[in-house]
Formats: C-alpha cells, structure tokens, sequence
C-alpha cells in the first residue's frame, strides 16, 4: 500500500522480475523463432507457388479441351451445312443433264467431284480440330514447358 509521499514497501517490488534482463532474453527468444518461422514459411512458399501453377497450368489445359469439345460440337452443327452443299451436288447433277455426254462420263465426272470435295472437307475438319494445333493456338504446350523448366530448375537448387 502507498500513502502520500511514500515509496512502495520493498516487498512489492520483490515480487515483480527484474525488467531489463528478462525482457532481453524473452525478445531474442521470440525473435529465433521468428527467424525460424519466417525460413520455414518461405520454403513451403517457394513449393506452393509451384502447386499454384501447375494447378493454374492444369485448369488452362482442361478449358483448353473444353473449348476443343465446344468447337468441335460446332463443326458437328456445321455438318448440318452439309446439307446445303448437297443441294451444291444436286445442281451439279442437273448441270450434267443438260450436256450430251454419255452416262459413263457423267458418272465419272460426278465420282471426281464428290472425292474432291470429301477430301477437302475432312482435311479442314480434321486440321481444325487438331489436339496439337489447339495447344499451339492457344499457348498451353509453352505453357506446360515453362513449369516443367521451372520445377526441374527449382529441385536443381535443392
């Protein structure tokens, strides 16, 4: 207890621990563990970046395919054009009635066109839809390569 112009009682100020000693030790305790805290967390840092981007690679390449899929729906609707160009080959057929060529030499005529054609189409259908085209297209094969490099680079410093 403390009256008016008194110190404290020298019991009181036994009871509290020594002020300078114990707060320096407490501070550089607490400051290692900060240090070693801080070397850990920088580690699993380095290594979750990596995940982060071979998940972020991962979901590129899946959008990458789905994209691919919606495209290749879209050729299938446009195999429903299809069905205009075979109005195309009807009026072929009628532009060959009009000529006086034998059977045989129509027939072979129209046999050439219809493989032109086909070829033609499936060679488009088939560059368009392409799995290593789209990966070019879109920049996921150099994408994949960078983290690939960078993984391999990263368990080098290891």
């Amino acid at each position: 207890m403390m009256c008016f112009g008194l110190k404290e009682p020298v019991e009181a100020r036994r009871e509290r621990p020594p002020p300078a000693r114990e707060s320096r030790r407490g501070r550089t305790i607490w400051r290692l563990i900060e240090i070693l805290l801080l070397a850990v967390v920088q580690r699993y840092q380095k290594n979750a970046v990596g995940f982060v981007k071979i998940q972020a690679t991962a979901y590129y390449v899946k959008a990458i395919g789905k994209i691919r899929r919606t495209v290749m729906r879209s050729l299938a609707f446009a195999g429903l054009l299809l069905l205009l160009l075979a109005g195309f080959i009807i009026m072929h057929i009628g532009f060959f009635t009009f000529f006086n060529w034998s059977n045989r030499v129509k027939g072979g005529v129209l046999f050439i066109l219809g493989v032109i054609y086909f070829v033609i189409a499936l060679g488009a259908i088939l560059y368009a839809t392409g799995e290593r085209k789209w990966m070019k297209f879109s920049g996921a094969s150099q994408m994949v390569e960078d983290v690939i490099k960078e993984l391999r680079e990263s368990r080098a410093k290891r």
